[in-house]
């Protein structure tokens, strides 16, 4: 028999059908990506040069004169690599003439380590689209090659002093003994970050796991948005004490549920034979997910409740 099954429909909790297929879009805070760079500087490109590297690719070399170290050790200039498929980006840094704040990685954190050209210890971070440097004054034309910055607040700031003074008061606040780890957050809807990043689909943006995400974690877990009910009881499984505990807790019988259904093919029919139709409890999926991560014994919720059909 033909067991080709197709999850169909979702959700009070899903985006309105009309964004259903367009793009899920991705950014990274300020925040994580200083969070994840070993070096943060700020300086002006001085010389750029192309250098081939082990596996024949041309390569950009940066030079900068350094005004200012925010993070890691602190020198006159830094050399580093770009990646690559931002070729070119290095003469353009140079030919803007404006300081940029670099965020800068170790080479040896680079998986493509053998390949790339000898005599060069940094790399300059990217998204996996664009360099992470930020233009710290205004050029006199748009930049192909300006990075925007995200905060985990969901803005975006584009004055130079907001964006240091963002980044050092992250530093600042970290602890010694953190680790570095980071937490996808669905965009609040309408929030300055979302519209920016709105491709018709829904939005992520990477933000550090650190004490605001606990504090961001309990406040949505309270919210009267279903969304952000779910986005709380995710982010709260990184946080394990008393009070999240509880919260969670009190999530596990979260009113909210998606109306799903899932369909069969049939040899010789045209239409899809109903397999089943459901309610599906996505919060207290959420919050009950993390309570067992944390080994706390609590009674299974109704996670979800048949409607029609038998799950085959």
């Amino acid at each position: 028999m033909n067991r080709l099954f197709v999850l169909s429909c979702l959700i009070s909790l899903a985006l309105p059908p009309a964004r259903a297929k367009a793009e899920i879009a991705f950014g990274e805070s300020v925040e994580w990506i200083a969070a994840d760079s070993d070096r943060i500087v700020i300086g002006k490109v001085v010389n750029a040069e192309r250098a081939t590297g082990q596996d024949m690719i041309v390569y950009d070399i940066a030079t900068i004169s350094i005004t200012q170290t925010l993070k890691g050790e602190k020198a006159a200039s830094a050399t580093f690599l770009v990646r690559s498929f931002l070729s070119g980006v290095a003469k353009h840094w140079m030919k803007d003439d404006v300081e940029l704040l670099f965020f800068l990685v170790k080479r040896e954190r680079s998986t493509e380590t053998e390949k790339l050209p000898k005599n060069c210890d940094w790399i300059v971070r990217d998204d996996h689209n664009h360099a992470c440097a930020i233009y710290l004054a205004k050029i006199d034309r748009p930049s192909a090659y300006s990075f925007p910055t995200y905060t985990r607040e969901f803005e975006i700031l584009t004055e130079p002093r907001d964006i240091v003074k963002q980044v050092e008061n992250f530093i600042a606040s970290l602890p010694k003994d953190w680790s570095a780890k980071s937490h996808k957050v669905e965009t609040p809807w309408n929030s300055t970050v979302q519209k920016k990043l709105y491709s018709g689909s829904t939005s992520f943006l990477t933000v550090p796991v650190d004490e605001q995400l606990e504090k961001i974690g309990r406040t949505w877990s309270k919210s009267d948005s279903s969304k952000q009910r779910l986005e709380g009881a995710k982010i709260l499984r990184y946080f394990k004490n008393d009070i999240n505990i509880e919260i969670l807790k009190s999530l596990l019988d979260d009113p909210n549920f998606s109306d799903a259904t899932m369909h069969k093919s049939v040899p010789g029919q045209a239409a899809m034979a109903l397999v089943w139709h459901k309610k599906l409890y996505h919060v207290r999926q959420a919050a009950y997910d993390a309570l067992r991560e944390f080994h706390i014994e609590v009674t299974a919720p109704i996670l979800e409740e048949p409607l029609e059909g038998e799950d085959k």
